[in-house]
């Protein structure tokens, strides 16, 4: 499910919502190393970072826009690995508009809990609330329909979620608030579709381009 074995153009084919997401944090972080001096506070900002006091002053687009840009180019290397993997088997699943419907709820209500709940230092940028939010659907479909996975996929996510929390909980300055609440607002939304699309147990993550 989560192996990369198609070829770019397949890619690219396949998966067009996923590459659009990866294409726009990268492009973020290219305008920022090539017109700013570093990610710094003022590119954050004007990429669209989340920064509270601005959101308070009318800028609610920032519960979106802050999902695309980064905070160091080792933020965008170490969280566009993960989209990738998470992103891909869901776009399959959900396919391509629903998936990047998916992925936009999901970095804003990150992005809303963040508002509400994190208290250390302004601005932040990243995907890794959204991805976590990936991570919450994966968990919530391994819980309800665990027989949609083989065993080695169902080890892959039990792993990489235990790796996620630990990461998250020994990190110095990381968005504990936004990882969390991600992953909840994952998991319930994975719920809810549940509810609304009812062919779940007949639908598989699985294809012959697995």
């Amino acid at each position: 499910m989560f192996a990369i074995r198609e070829n770019y153009k397949e890619f690219i084919q396949y998966y067009p919502a996923t590459v659009f997401i990866v294409l726009l944090c990268s492009l973020a972080s290219i305008v920022t190393m090539l017109f700013f001096d570093g990610y710094n506070e003022d590119a954050i900002i004007i990429l669209g970072g989340l920064e509270k006091e601005l959101i308070n002053s009318g800028e609610i687009w920032r519960f979106l826009t802050y999902a695309f840009g980064h905070m160091s180019l080792f933020h965008l290397l170490l969280n566009i690995p993960i989209l990738l993997l998470l992103s891909k088997p869901l776009e399959r699943y959900f396919g391509s508009t629903l998936f990047f419907g998916i992925y936009i709820l999901l970095s804003i209500a990150s992005g809303i809990v963040i508002y509400y709940f994190y208290g250390g230092v302004y601005p932040l940028a990243g995907s890794s609330g959204a991805g976590y939010g990936l991570l919450g659907i994966f968990t919530f479909f391994l819980i309800r329909y665990p027989n949609k996975f083989y065993s080695y996929d169902k080890r892959f996510i039990i792993i990489l979620l235990a790796i996620s929390f630990i990461f998250t909980l020994n990190v110095p300055d990381i968005s504990i608030s936004g990882h969390v609440g991600g992953f909840i607002s994952g998991f319930v939304l994975g719920y809810i579709i549940s509810i609304f699309k009812k062919d779940q147990k007949e639908s598989s993550f699985y294809s012959s381009r697995n």
